[in-house]
Formats: C-alpha cells, structure tokens, sequence
C-alpha cells in the first residue's frame, strides 16, 4: 500500500497537464543539538530538498524529504530520513494542502499523511499542519502544528512556531523562535532557531543551524509565500525524530 500511494502521486506528477511558469526547489544542510540534561543529548547532520510545480488552475504538486544522521555518541550513528508528495491549492493569499508520504527511523516505518495550510500577507507568512503516522507494529503518532514569520526585509525575519505531539507511551509540546535571512542578490539562505521540548518527566533544549540553495525565487519572502514551503511532512519528520529523547 505504501509504494501503491507514492507511486500514484509520481504518477499524477508525470502526467500532470500544463507547464511550470515558476517552479521552484531548495536544497540544503542543517546540523542540531539537542540536550535532555544528565549528560544525554545527540547532534543531528540533515541532509533535506524539497522541489514544488505549479499547476493548471493555482494547483501546485511538492515533493520533499530529508535524510538525518543522529550522532548519539559512543561511536553510535542512527539513521532517520522521509520522502513526502504534496497536492493542494496557492494563490496569492493562501495555500491548501494534504499530504502522503513515508519515514524510516532506525529500521522502523511509518506512513504519514495529514494535511496543511499556509496564509499570506505583504511581510507575513503563516503555517497550520496536522499530521499522522502509522507505525510498523501499531503505534499510532499525530502532531498539530502552527508557526509564522514576520519579514522586516523581504530577505530577513524573524519567526515563532508551537506543536503538540502525542503518541501511544508519551506526548510533548514543542515552542521556538527562530530567523531567516538571505544575503540580497545570492541564492543561498541562512536560518538558525532554538526549541524547547516539553515532556512528562522533564524537557530538552534544542538548537538549529540550516544553509539552504533556493531555486526560483527571488527572496527569502518570496520563497515562503511561492516557493517549496509546505511544511506539514518536514514537521511531522522532525518531531518523530525527537522519539529518541524516550528510550
């Protein structure tokens, strides 16, 4: 059933009529921290890209994934990674998306789908997912999600986010602030951010550096509101890979 559904939506891609006016990818690099206390925390290198084509009639098809390795110390590297197809709406004041896709973390799989939204105005961008994972075994695993960035440049802002993530054992509520900014005139963007985990028994601390090469768009703006930004599958990615923290 799973490479049923993603190989429908490549389908669906390949077949799909009309010709991109502004296609648009990213491709980028990312390290983390992530510190529990009592000496456990683990570095995290990602390598991610997400590409997005428009449509016929303000439909656009994203695809997106990540592959990270988490360094847990002790000479222990754990693999996780994604790969997700999304299939929604954009015009110039909103977005409307679902999504469907796979994620593999230590040898462990899931099918996620959920769906999203994105609202826009002149310097600000909105983000809304739910998502949820079915994983191999029968834990079941959702994560509701909201953030924003408010651009005092078109290439610099400054954003917030906040999620709740349950799964069978455990739940948490994940908070950040963050920033983007994009040198004018270069394509490549530099993000940073820190979040805080908070989960019954204690909490984590986590920090966030990101270089990413943007195609197709013309500023860090821009790329939020037009380009390969849907972020429900990322985001769901990202805090499946926290299930570490709950050994």
């Amino acid at each position: 059933m799973k490479k049923f559904l993603l190989g429908a939506a490549a389908a669906l891609a390949i077949a799909a009529p009309g010709v991109a006016s502004a296609d648009s990818a990213d491709v980028g690099l990312s390290y983390s921290n992530t510190d529990a206390g009592g000496g456990f925390d683990f570095d995290t290198w990602s390598l991610n890209g997400a590409y997005v084509h428009d449509l016929d009639g303000g439909m656009i098809l994203q695809f997106d994934g990540s592959h990270d390795r988490l360094d847990v110390g002790g000479g222990t590297d754990l693999g996780v990674s994604y790969g997700a197809v999304n299939f929604g709406t954009r015009n110039d004041t909103y977005a409307f998306y679902g999504f469907v896709g796979m994620s593999d973390l230590f040898a462990v799989s899931s099918t996620d789908y959920g769906i999203g939204g994105q609202f826009y105005l002149p310097n600000m961008t909105f983000n809304a997912s739910y998502g949820m994972s079915d994983w191999d075994g029968g834990l079941d695993m959702w994560n509701l999600h909201v953030d924003g960035t408010y651009f005092f440049t078109d290439n610099f802002g400054i954003s917030a986010e906040a999620g709740k993530t349950d799964i069978d054992f455990t739940d948490w509520t994940t908070l950040g602030l963050g920033a983007v900014w994009r040198p004018a005139g270069s394509n490549f963007t530099i993000d940073a951010g820190y979040r805080n985990l908070d989960f019954d028994g204690g909490d984590a601390d986590q920090w966030r550096i990101g270089f990413t090469y943007n195609i197709g768009s013309g500023s860090a703006r821009e790329n939020s509101q037009s380009g390969a930004s849907l972020n429900g599958a990322r985001t769901l990615f990202e805090e499946t890979s926290n299930l570490i923290l709950f050994p």
